[in-house]
């Protein structure tokens, strides 16, 4: 029992942390893996490879993306084709990932982690939101009307997070004025026709969304019409995406949920598809690092990582319940210099690394 409580202390860090990225929308891993790299073993006195802190992250989130999907999944907010032509690509090359990371040079390894936070800080600096002409911006500081202040709030582009499920899963449905910015048709009772005449003719002004017209029907009743054309993009995203995921336990989320939005997906579907790629590709990666460990003959700190799990499910509908009550910005903002800061100090320990 005493193996198990060791780390009793990390529970509240470590919720810390979960609520922290829930609530801004990106993966656990993002701050998990450098966390565990870097201040753990300062604060534990028990020094930890890069390879251990990238487990503890990965196989910590396998956990709460697993809780999120049985949601998106019993609401019917995932398009099977959608993820299964991203995961088809980004699971085997998360495999790879693994595979390289446990043959390149522990330093060589937190150079890259170190390296991919302050790209990722400058991405989540401000959020990405669809404009109400169905066009793409990052979110300025210019005077909207009030009409144009509902429709990018309505399509605010939220990344990936653990308690997703819980935030999207059981949101109100998505509105005709939305509907209409993006190019979508959003059937629900007895203005379904009305809704997507609006949609059909924003499709045909807009020659930009002349794909293929996806169905998709939720539990609740409403069906979504979209236009997707998947093509090289979304194999690259994929692609990118498994490969970070597989080299340093994230990647898939920040870039899966987010493509799909800016393809005029629905907001609901692209998370909850976006949560079954992630579970795809991560899972992947989790089971290459268990092959591995199992023959390498090493373990895992599992009893950082059950503490980590506990934090992981408490922590996600926390996140839940404080959404809305928070202010995203300030959250934001706390992300950002904690990544810049760990990355600064994860370059450190790489150079006191190749000092020996």
């Amino acid at each position: 029992m005493h193996y198990w409580l060791e780390f009793w202390w990390l529970l509240p860090i470590a919720l810390a942390i979960c609520v922290l990225v829930c609530l801004v929308g990106v993966e656990g891993s993002l701050l998990f893996a450098p966390f565990y790299a870097v201040a753990f073993p300062w604060l534990s006195g028990h020094p930890l490879t890069p390879l251990q802190a990238i487990q503890i992250g990965i196989i910590s989130e396998i956990f709460g993306f697993s809780s999120s999907f049985i949601g998106f999944a019993r609401a019917r907010l995932i398009d099977l084709r959608l993820a299964l032509r991203t995961a088809v690509v980004g699971a085997p090359l998360a495999v790879a990932g693994v595979f390289l990371a446990y043959r390149i040079p522990q330093p060589a390894l937190l150079v890259i982690i170190a390296l991919a936070l302050p790209a990722l800080a400058w991405y989540l600096r401000r959020p990405v939101e669809v404009a109400p002409g169905g066009g793409v911006r990052r979110q300025a500081s210019d005077a909207l009307t009030a009409e144009e202040t509902v429709r990018a709030a309505a399509v605010h582009l939220p990344l990936c997070c653990y308690s997703s499920g819980a935030l999207y899963a059981s949101a109100p449905a998505t509105s005709t004025a939305h509907a209409v910015s993006t190019g979508i048709s959003v059937s629900d009772g007895d203005h379904a026709s009305t809704t997507a005449a609006r949609a059909a003719a924003v499709g045909n002004e807009d020659n930009s969304t002349a794909g293929r017209v996806h169905q998709h029907r939720d539990r609740s009743g409403r069906t979504y019409r979209y236009d997707y054309r998947g093509g090289t993009d979304q194999l690259l995203v994929g692609a990118l995406g498994g490969t970070s995921t597989g080299l340093v336990g994230f990647g898939i989320g920040v870039l899966g949920v987010s493509h799909l939005v800016l393809r005029r997906v629905p907001i609901r579907i692209a998370v909850g598809t976006s949560h079954f790629v992630i579970l795809l590709v991560t899972g992947a990666a989790v089971a290459a690092h268990l092959v591995e460990i199992v023959s390498r003959g090493q373990a895992p700190p599992w009893n950082v990582i059950a503490a980590n799990v506990v934090a992981v499910l408490v922590g996600g509908q926390l996140a839940a319940w404080l959404a809305g009550r928070l202010p995203e910005h300030r959250m934001r903002q706390v992300l950002v210099t904690l990544l810049l800061a760990l990355s600064a100090v994860t370059l450190f320990r790489a150079w006191l690394l190749v000092r020996g």
